[in-house]
C-alpha cells in the first residue's frame, strides 16, 4: 500500500531557484531548516532550527564558540495545559568548536505564554491585546488616567515592561547523559543590565542575574544567549529599551526593526565532556517561567510530546533540507513521485537514483511515505 505523503503549509514557500551543492537543478529550498512553527522571528533567519547553525542565531553575528553542526537535530514540544498547542520546544545538536565539541540547546517559549513585546507596543498582554499598533498607535491619556502613563495590560492589569523582562526571567535546563543520569541543571538568565554588552543589557548566563548552577559544573556551561540580547546587541537595536518595535497579532516584521525577534529563545552551549563515557542524552525543561506572563501564573508545568502534526517535519540534516513543491526536489533524472507534495530530507525526493541517507520521509521510484527516526 502506498504510504501518504506529509502535506506542506504553502504559506511557508518563498521561490527558491538556486543549485546547490549535491543537488539537482530541481532543489527548492524555501525552508531549508523549518524550526518551531511560532510566529515572531522576524528577518534575521532565527526562524531556521537549530541544524542550520549559529548563522541562524541572527543578524549573522559571528560566535566564539560552536556553530558547526557535527550530526543531527532533535526536537521535542512540551505541553501545559492546552494539549493541542506546545508551550515551548527543546532542540539540541552537537556542534563542533575549537575547545571541543559542545552540545548547543535552544528554548523556544510560545509568544502566547510571554514574548518580546512591552510597553505602549505589548501586544496581548491585556487591554493592550485590543489595539493593532501598527493601525492603531497608543493615543493619549484619556480621563483618569495621569499625564505621562500608558494603559495597562496583562492579567490583573500588569501588563509588560521592559524591565519585566530583567527583572526576574529565567529558563531552568535539564541534561543527562545517555544512560540517563543528570549531568547539569542550571537556571539560564534572561537578560540583565552588562556593562560589556554593546546596550548595556545581556544575559549572564549562569553566574549572574537569574542564573544558577543546580547541578554540574558552570564552567561546562561554555555560553549563553537570549533572543531578546541578540535584538538589542547582535542586531543593532538597541534603542528599543522602553518601547519594544510595534507589530500586530500575528508578528508581523515592523519596517524599522524588520531582524526583531518577538519570541523569547534560550540558547546554551554545554561541553558534551561533561557528560563522561556515557556520551549526551538528552535536554529537558520541567516547566516555563516569565514573570509576569500571559496566562494566569507565571510557571507552567509542561511535559513532552509529539510536536503538532500540521508542523513541517523538522530538518535533522546539518547539510539542509528541502521542501518539494509539486512532489520533486532535486536529484537526478527529474522524476517526480506520484505523491505530489511530499517532504524531501536530504534534498532529494522521488526518482533514481537512490533515496536520500538520512530520510525523514522516504521516496522510492513513484513511492513517498513517512519513516520514524
Amino acid at each position: 500500500m502506498r504510504a501518504r505523503a506529509y502535506g506542506v503549509c504553502l504559506g511557508l514557500l518563498m521561490a527558491c531557484g538556486s543549485d546547490h551543492s549535491g543537488r539537482g537543478s530541481g532543489d527548492l529550498r524555501a525552508v531549508p531548516h523549518p524550526g518551531p512553527q511560532f510566529p515572531g522571528a522576524g528577518q534575521s533567519g532565527s526562524s531556521a532550527g537549530i541544524a542550520a547553525g549559529a548563522t541562524a542565531l541572527g543578524c549573522d553575528a559571528p560566535l566564539p564558540f560552536g556553530g558547526r553542526p557535527t550530526g543531527p537535530a532533535t526536537l521535542t514540544c512540551f505541553y501545559g495545559d492546552d494539549a493541542l498547542t506546545p508551550a515551548a520546544t527543546v532542540e539540541w545538536i552537537v556542534e563542533a568548536d575549537p575547545q571541543g565539541e559542545l552540545v548547543h540547546v535552544r528554548l523556544t517559549l510560545n509568544p502566547s505564554f510571554v514574548d518580546n513585546t512591552y510597553g505602549a507596543n505589548a501586544i496581548g498582554w491585556g487591554d493592550t491585546a485590543t489595539l493593532d499598533p501598527v493601525q492603531d498607535p497608543p493615543k493619549m491619556p484619556g480621563k483618569g488616567m495621569m499625564p505621562g502613563k500608558k494603559p495597562m495590560g496583562g492579567p490583573g492589569g500588569k501588563g509588560h515592561t521592559f524591565k519585566d523582562l530583567v527583572g526576574s526571567d529565567h529558563a531552568e535546563f535539564k541534561l543527562t547523559d545517555a544512560s540517563g543520569v543528570l549531568r547539569s541543571h542550571f537556571k539560564a538568565d534572561y537578560i540583565s543590565e552588562s556593562t560589556g554588552a554593546r546596550s548595556g543589557y545581556a544575559s549572564l548566563g549562569v553566574n549572574g542575574g537569574d542564573g544558577k548552577m543546580i547541578a554540574g559544573s558552570a564552567s561546562d556551561v561554555v555560553a549563553v544567549q537570549s533572543s531578546l540580547e541578540r535584538n538589542l546587541n547582535a542586531c543593532g537595536l538597541g534603542n528599543f529599551t522602553t518601547d519594544s518595535p510595534a507589530t500586530d497579532s500575528v508578528y508581523t516584521a515592523n519596517a524599522a526593526a524588520v531582524n526583531w525577534d518577538y519570541r523569547v529563545i534560550y540558547d546554551v552551549w554545554v561541553r558534551k565532556s561533561a557528560f563522561g563515557a556515557a556520551g549526551f542524552g538528552n535536554a529537558s525543561v520541567d516547566f516555563v517561567h516569565a514573570s509576569p506572563s500571559k496566562k494566569d501564573g507565571s510557571t507552567v508545568e509542561v511535559t513532552p510530546g509529539e510536536c503538532p502534526p500540521g508542523w513541517p517535519p523538522y530538518c535533522k540534516d546539518p547539510e539542509g533540507c528541502c521542501i518539494a513543491v509539486d512532489g520533486y526536489c532535486g536529484g537526478n533524472p527529474p522524476v517526480p513521485p506520484e505523491d505530489a507534495g511530499c517532504i524531501a530530507i536530504d534534498g532529494y525526493c522521488g526518482g533514481n537514483p537512490s533515496p536520500p541517507r538520512d530520510a525523514g520521509v522516504r521516496c522510492t521510484g513513484l513511492d513517498c511515505g513517512p519513516i520514524g527516526y
